[in-house]
């Protein structure tokens, strides 16, 4: 096991100390003691090949009414965060979907209803191409945990966006009270980060994205600079 020089979330430096590392069965992650999150160490990541094919098991569909019914949910909260800060209207607005996914539903939704202005779906995977103008709002569903180096990849985000434009992130917070070795979203193989609120709050704003509001798991960030 390598010790980590720094929290990839919040950068924090940090001495080796077992006490800060944590096994379960096969796999060992590491527990910043500054911020709290927890990230599974890089030996244990899986290849690229793996992580695809571990995707293209996902089974959504927008004919999956409960399926749907969650992405309606998030993505009512996350207009309404732009609604309340964004820095035009909806119908005006450039919209990225960020990590669609091999069938890219929340994308899709958002087509069928016509919200934006104009509309881009970006994938590591499934969709690599990025767009090539700045945009007014980003969606980022589920996404985080899969960051493998989180503050990299919060400041590709922020790269996208128009300075003023804002982000909706959803990805399931760790709380005190959650028992990390019980946790189900831990359990999926390609979950490598797990934010504490704290901890997304500063990894994002070393990406220069403030903090706005949060509802329930969704979290609103705005960009303060290009």
């Amino acid at each position: 096991m390598k010790f980590l020089k720094k929290c990839p979330i919040c950068t924090f430096s940090t001495p080796n100390d077992l006490k800060n590392y944590i096994t379960i069965v096969d796999r060992t992650y590491f527990k910043c003691p500054n911020c709290k999150s927890i990230t599974l160490l890089e030996e244990f990541y899986l290849d690229l090949k793996s992580q695809k094919e571990r995707y293209l098991l996902h089974n959504n569909s927008l004919e999956d009414e409960g399926y749907k019914s969650y992405l309606e949910t998030f993505l009512t909260t996350s207009i309404d965060f732009f609604n309340e800060f964004g820095n035009c209207e909806t119908k005006d607005a450039f919209y990225l979907d960020f990590g669609s996914g091999p069938e890219p539903c929340l994308f899709n939704l958002v087509l069928l209803k016509g919200i934006f202005k104009k509309a881009f779906a970006y994938d590591l995977f499934f969709a690599p191409d990025l767009p090539d103008e700045k945009v007014d709002f980003i969606t980022c569903l589920e996404v985080a945990e899969h960051f493998e180096n989180p503050v990299e990849s919060f400041c590709q985000i922020s790269s996208l966006l128009k300075t003023g434009g804002i982000v909706s992130v959803q990805t399931q917070i760790l709380r005190e009270n959650i028992v990390f070795e019980k946790w189900w979203y831990r359990q999926d193989s390609t979950h490598v980060c797990f934010y504490t609120e704290e901890g997304l709050f500063q990894c994002a704003k070393k990406a220069g994205l403030s903090f706005l509001k949060r509802t329930g798991n969704t979290c609103c960030f705005r960009k303060d600079f290009s």
